[in-house]
């Protein structure tokens, strides 16, 4: 199998789901498929992504433009999803 890499962007959109198009992926080329990067909120509640590599989340400063963040822990409501 060849490696391939993914991006899901536009995750600020009012009908962003990370959840469905990675099941999207998974369907159409293997359920192999594993996300680095999975976000924290969608649409317009969107304001970070926890990096699974790292354990750690980016949380965007609101009211900047150029994707300043705060690198914190991962917060309790996402901890299940981040160790699937």
């Amino acid at each position: 199998a060849i490696p391939r890499v993914f991006f899901v962007s536009l995750m600020d959109k009012e009908h962003a789901n990370f959840e469905r198009v990675y099941g999207q992926i998974k369907d159409a080329l293997t359920p192999k498929v594993i996300p680095v990067e999975i976000p924290v909120g969608e649409g317009p509640e969107f304001h970070g992504i926890i990096n699974l590599f790292s354990q750690k989340c980016h949380l965007y400063k609101k009211g900047t433009k150029n994707g300043e963040y705060e690198e914190v822990d991962v917060p309790a409501e996402y901890r299940e999803r981040f160790e699937r």
